[in-house]
C-alpha cells in the first residue's frame, strides 16, 4: 500500500479519535508480538554447551519473523550490530521451539519464549493454577532440555490490556498471578528449572490501559521486567508511553532488572528516526537494561496500531535506529553456542 496514502487515512482516523480508538484499540492486541534480558543479569547456571554471561552494554532485542534464524540474521545485518535477545511466541500446547533457541545461540541470542495461552483449546487461568495442566507443562519441561540453551519465559504477557482471552476484564488478576506462580513453581521443580529465567511482561499505561500492579506475581518468581509499548501517534514520546508504568514498576519491584520488552516505532508518527532516538535516549535515562524491537509489518485495519514496523522497510527509520544504536555505545552480548566435539 502506497505509504503517504496511508498516512493521510490514519490522520483522518486520528482526526476522528477517540470514538475509533474504543473500536480499535482491542486490536492492538493482534499485533501478536510479543520480551528480555540482563545487565545485572543474574548468574545463571547455563546449559553445559553455554558459559559465561552477557557482557555490559546495551540489550538490543529482536521479533524479526523469517525461515529459521533468516529473520534475526536478516536485522543483525540490517542495524550493523548483534541482537542478544530473539522472541518466539508459543500457543499453549504446542511443542517447545527447540530448533529455533538452538539456533538463535549459536548466532549468539538468547530466546525469549512467549507462552501464550490463547486460542479455543486454551486452558483458562484458573485451570492452570488449579494444576489441570501440569502433566503438558511437565511435558514441555521435558522439551526444553533437549537443545540444552538457557532462555526466558515470559507466561500470558501483556495481561493488563484486553486484548488477550486472558487478559483485563476476561479474568481477574488473582487468577493471572495463581497461574503465573504455578507454572513457575512446576516447571522449576523440573531437570529444565537451570535453563529458564522468569520474564514478567506488562503492557505500558498508554491510552486506556490499565495499571499492571494488581498482576504482580511478587519478587521471588521474576528475574525481569518487560514492559511493552509502542509509538502509534505523533504525540507518543517515551515520557508519555512508559514514563508513569516505569514508577510504578521501580516502587513496586525496585531490585528488578527492566528492559523494554517489545517496542517499534511507526510510519504513522510522522518523525520515526527523531522517536527513535527518544526511545533510546529514555532508555539510558531511565537506566533499563535494552530494548526488543517488533521487526514486522503489518498492514491491518485499523491502521493506527498495526502499521509497518520492520526498519528494512523504512530507510529513514533504519538511518535512525542505525545511529541511536551507535551512540548506545558497546551492545551487550551472550557467547555464542558450543557445537559439541
Amino acid at each position: 500500500m502506497n505509504r503517504a496514502a496511508l498516512a493521510a487515512r490514519t490522520f483522518l482516523v486520528v482526526a476522528l479519535l477517540p470514538a475509533i480508538v474504543a473500536a480499535g484499540y482491542a486490536a492492538y492486541a493482534f499485533r501478536h508480538q510479543p520480551p528480555i534480558a540482563p545487565g545485572t543479569y543474574r548468574q545463571f547456571k547455563f546449559a553445559p554447551l553455554i558459559s559465561g554471561k552477557p557482557t555490559p552494554g546495551l540489550l538490543l532485542g529482536t521479533y524479526a519473523p523469517g525461515s529459521g534464524a533468516d529473520g534475526l540474521v536478516g536485522f543483525d545485518q540490517a542495524v550493523g550490530g548483534r541482537a542478544a535477545l530473539t522472541v518466539r511466541y508459543v500457543y499453549w500446547g504446542n511443542t517447545f521451539p527447540a530448533a529455533y533457541v538452538a539456533k538463535a545461540a549459536a548466532l549468539g541470542a538468547e530466546t525469549v519464549v512467549e507462552l501464550e495461552p490463547i486460542g479455543k483449546a486454551a486452558p483458562t487461568l484458573a485451570q492452570i493454577a488449579a494444576g489441570a495442566q501440569d502433566k503438558w507443562l511437565r511435558k514441555f519441561a521435558h522439551e526444553i532440555i533437549a537443545p540444552q540453551d538457557h532462555f526466558i519465559l515470559s507466561f500470558a504477557p501483556e495481561m493488563n490490556g484486553a486484548w488477550y482471552q486472558y487478559g483485563y476484564g476476561k479474568a481477574p488478576p488473582s487468577e493471572y498471578v495463581a497461574a503465573f506462580r504455578h507454572v513457575h513453581d512446576v516447571l522449576a521443580a523440573t531437570a529444565a528449572a537451570r535453563l529458564i529465567t522468569y520474564l514478567w511482561q506488562p503492557s505500558a499505561i498508554h491510552l486506556k490501559t490499565p495499571s499492571p500492579a494488581p498482576y504482580w506475581p511478587g519478587s521471588k518468581y521474576v528475574d525481569e521486567i518487560g514492559v511493552d509499548g509502542y509509538y502509534f501517534f505523533p504525540t507518543d514520546t517515551f515520557r508519555v508511553i512508559f514514563a508513569k508504568t516505569l514508577v510504578l514498576l521501580k516502587s513496586l519491584a525496585p531490585t528488578t532488572p527492566i528492559l523494554i520488552g517489545e517496542t517499534a516505532v511507526g510510519p504513522n508518527t510522522g518523525h520515526q528516526a527523531t522517536d527513535i532516538a527518544d526511545l533510546f535516549a529514555g532508555i539510558t535515562r531511565n537506566h533499563l537494561l535494552g530494548l526488543i524491537w517488533f521487526n514486522r509489518a503489518q498492514h491491518r485495519f485499523p491502521y493506527v496500531y498495526h502499521q509497518d514496523w520492520r526498519l528494512q522497510d523504512n530507510p529513514p527509520a533504519l538511518a535512525g535506529f542505525k545511529a541511536a544504536l551507535a551512540s548506545a555505545g558497546p551492545l551487550a552480548a551472550f557467547p555464542q553456542r558450543k557445537t559439541q566435539s
